[in-house]
């Protein structure tokens, strides 16, 4: 009787080692996708932070060269002082 229940717990304790691993398993996988996800967000984040930048000085030499049009006299008058 006693190899029976030997037997049967090394049985249990193998499928729970089993069982043990593949939750290990799927938490990292869950973990690694969690990962990716997180960088993509804030590669794409970064790269509409960049087009901003960019949109936003090009509107700056607009808004210049707007400006210039507009007054040029002002434009030496400050230069002047």
């Amino acid at each position: 009787m006693s190899n029976e229940i030997t037997a049967t717990e090394t049985v249990t304790e193998t499928t729970q080692n089993k069982s043990d691993a593949a939750v290990e398993q799927v938490i990292e996988s869950a973990l690694d996708l969690g990962k990716l996800w997180a960088r993509h967000g804030l590669t794409l984040g970064r790269l509409a932070l960049e087009t901003s930048a960019i949109s936003l000085g090009t509107t700056a030499k607009m808004l210049a060269s707007i400006a210039e049009a507009i007054a040029p006299e002002e434009k030496k008058a400050d230069e002047a002082a």
